[in-house]
């Protein structure tokens, strides 16, 4: 497997694993209607137009391909968007997206490593990741050793839902992780 930059040509396979990867965590979370109105194409033309805005100013998109089965994960990164936590955390992981039946595998992980180097390399020492408290994959970035350290409400579709802000203190280990190959 390798990691790197997302570029234009990897904008169909990340709107399907954006897509599958929604209509999988939210189910029964967020409502049917919004999840149905999902839809590749919509999403695919989303990533076309702004993959090279989100790969500039501080801002990173990397992608996780198999030889054999093309781009099957992303991570995208970058400055911290909330005011709040920007005090505190610089950085940001703005998602982490495995297709379904490769999660599991160590690829997250390596997504993130590869985030938190950037990160790290572009001063920001602590980073923070937003998730929804229902969120079935909040685990993920508990084992990498991020805390809750902030939570909101926010409204979908007019229903409530607390959304968790989880903090990682230190990016240097994780980059010092990705450096030694590890």
């Amino acid at each position: 497997m390798n990691i790197r930059q997302a570029d234009i040509s990897d904008a169909q396979a990340m709107a399907r694993i954006h897509v599958d990867c929604w209509k999988q965590a939210y189910e029964g979370i967020l409502p049917e209607d919004l999840l149905r109105s999902l839809s590749y194409e919509d999403r695919a033309k989303r990533w076309e137009e702004n993959i090279e805005e989100a790969t500039s100013g501080g801002s990173m998109i990397y992608v996780a391909e198999d030889p054999e089965l093309g781009v099957i994960g992303f991570v995208l990164g970058g400055t911290m968007r909330d005011a709040t936590m920007r005090m505190r955390y610089t950085g940001e992981i703005y998602g982490i997206y495995v297709w379904p039946r490769y999660q599991r595998m160590g690829i997250g992980r390596a997504l993130f490593e590869k985030m938190a180097a950037f990160l790290d390399a572009i001063h920001h020492a602590r980073a923070g990741v937003w998730i929804l408290a229902d969120h079935p994959d909040r685990p993920f970035f508990e084992k990498l050793g991020a805390e809750e350290v902030y939570k909101k409400n926010e409204k979908v579709r007019d229903a409530d839902h607390v959304t968790l802000a989880y903090g990682i203190e230190d990016l240097s280990a994780f980059a010092e992780d990705t450096s030694s190959g590890a």
